[in-house]
């Protein structure tokens, strides 16, 4: 799907498994390795260049979670805890929505299915990212409106959690305003009472 922005026209935007981000990974680190070259880190971790949360390790930790948690044909489910498919491996079920422009990622969201921070399971928004050099232009707000329609969202349960200090000032407030949740449960914080039934928006105790 293309979107048009005022000051750059257009961009791709597109829904990536897990899959899809282990390739791209392995693209990139390949690219350096095959050169003889030290991808780029920072605090000792690799990165990608422009990016702090949407980086390589990400491969590691969505794969960390898939030895603790088990989303079981056997247990029961609330409607909105019920994927189409039971019982495949979590990293399947995880998603993330990617802006490119000028065939170069320039932000993303990661949405981690899991049952993590709550005892019900849900669309965690594990991260959502723009590039250093290509932020305050309004490609958040496209990838959050992409999200908002995305198919893989629709009848389930989206938890957004805290923010980093630039991500409370730049980015919670277009959060709150891109993300509709007509069809499916949008959870603003953590720490809410209980599932949610039906879709709509709600505040956790520890809230935005």
């Amino acid at each position: 799907m293309k979107s048009m922005i005022k000051n750059l026209g257009e961009i791709d935007l597109s829904i990536w498994n897990f899959e899809i981000f282990k390739s791209f990974t392995e693209d990139y680190l390949k690219g350096f390795y095959d050169n003889g070259k030290t991808p780029p880190r920072d605090n000792n971790e690799i990165i990608f260049p422009g990016f702090s949360l949407f980086r390589p390790e990400l491969v590691h930790l969505l794969n960390l979670y898939e030895r603790s948690q088990d989303y079981s044909p056997e247990k029961s489910y609330t409607p909105l805890e019920m994927q189409s498919v039971l019982g495949l491996p979590l990293k399947d079920y995880h998603k993330f929505v990617v802006a490119s422009y000028d065939q170069e990622v320039v932000g993303a969201v990661c949405c981690q299915w899991s049952n993590r921070i709550e005892d019900f399971w849900s669309f965690y928004m594990r991260s959502i990212e723009v590039r250093k050099d290509m932020r305050h232009q309004g490609i958040a707000s496209c990838i959050l409106n992409h999200l908002d329609g995305a198919n893989f969202l629709q009848g389930k349960i989206l938890q957004v959690g805290s923010f980093t200090k630039d991500g409370d000032k730049y980015l919670s407030h277009v959060v709150k305003n891109k993300l509709k949740a007509e069809n499916y449960a949008l959870i603003l914080g953590e720490s809410i009472d209980s599932v949610p039934t039906k879709p709509g928006i709600y505040e956790g105790r520890c809230n935005l």
